[in-house]
């Protein structure tokens, strides 16, 4: 019973399926500084992937996470 916004930066659909990609202009220095950033944007990536599955009536979803200074990209969610 809450009202959510944001915007997905990117959604791509392609046969039945769809890839959420979300931009960060963070620094990503380590595999345990990605890691927290992914633990930390996951719940907003899950409720964009839930979005995108409803709204394009898709089967399947993935999430990123594009890290853009640190030319990284992290799946993050699959539902």
């Amino acid at each position: 019973d809450e009202i959510i916004s944001g915007i997905i930066d990117r959604l791509i659909v392609k046969e039945g399926a769809g890839y959420v990609i979300d931009y960060k202009a963070i620094a990503v220095g380590n595999d345990e500084a990605l890691q927290s950033w992914i633990d930390h944007y996951r719940p907003q990536i899950r409720i964009y992937c839930e979005a995108a599955k409803i709204m394009f009536k898709l089967e399947h979803v993935e999430g990123y996470l594009l890290f853009l200074d640190s030319a990284r990209l992290a799946m993050t969610v699959r539902i």
